[in-house]
């Protein structure tokens, strides 16, 4: 049973997504140092969705904010129910949960609400659908260019409760989907055999087991894009584009 909120489902194959592929993200990047390890600075506090199947809302919610306090606007706050009311108009889905592509389409149409009735909305210039085609470096290097990505994918029974923020290998069978935050990662994690390890600003609050600030670190040794074995499949990676041209 899960303990905290899930509610992430794979988004429908889109021909009109614009994709940001492996090779678009490293010329992207040519001339920039890119670091071992990074943390994206300025990330906005940690939000809670407790037990509710809101975690493409909270994810991509906190992407804009981390954007809007980028650029100076300070940190918003957002009406998160009726963000998440709005993607289940669009998102075709029947019964609880959403995806990442419904998230970018209301935030690009019709933007993201802000708390109180009459206080307008913020809204994303467009999106990209990120395709790194198994190469897990390029994501690294999408984090550290572009800001914090959004992944969707299956999440298992045994991630709930990490230990100081340390995930164990996938087992107990799989709780749900859900949508993590990417914005931070360490080329040779020593936690995970020196592997490339990714870290996922929460969406629980400052819940056990987590870094301390509601985090936890997951190694590409446990992730892949496809259904394997001893991994969680990841479905899908998104990230805004707050200005024209970005």
């Amino acid at each position: 049973m899960a303990l905290y909120g899930l509610g992430a489902v794979p988004s429908p194959e889109d021909p009109r997504d614009h994709i940001l592929s492996a090779s678009m993200i490293q010329s992207a990047a040519a001339g920039i140092v890119v670091p071992d390890d990074f943390l994206m600075p300025g990330m906005p506090p940690h939000l809670n969705q407790g037990k509710r199947p809101l975690c493409t809302t909270f994810a991509g919610n906190q992407m804009k904010r981390w954007q809007e306090k980028k650029d100076r606007h300070g940190v918003r706050v957002y009406d998160q129910e009726r963000m998440y009311a709005w993607q289940k108009q669009v998102d075709g889905i029947n019964g609880d949960g959403s995806t990442g592509r419904a998230w970018c389409e209301v935030a690009r149409k019709r933007g993201i609400p802000l708390e109180g009735q009459f206080q307008g909305v913020d809204k994303i210039a467009g999106y990209w659908k990120v395709d790194i085609g198994g190469d897990w470096e390029a994501l690294k290097v999408a984090v550290y260019v572009f800001g914090p990505v959004m992944i969707g994918g299956e999440f298992p029974n045994n991630w709930f409760v990490p230990k100081g923020g340390i995930v164990p290998p996938p087992a107990g069978g799989i709780a749900g989907g859900h949508e993590m935050l990417v914005c931070g990662y360490k080329s040779h994690h020593p936690a995970y055999n020196r592997a490339l390890t990714f870290l996922d600003w929460g969406s629980w609050g400052n819940y056990k087991g987590s870094t301390g600030g509601g985090n936890f670190w997951v190694p590409i040794t446990y992730l892949s894009e496809v259904d394997k074995p001893g991994t969680v499949q990841v479905w899908e990676m998104w990230k805004s584009k707050d200005v024209l041209g970005d």
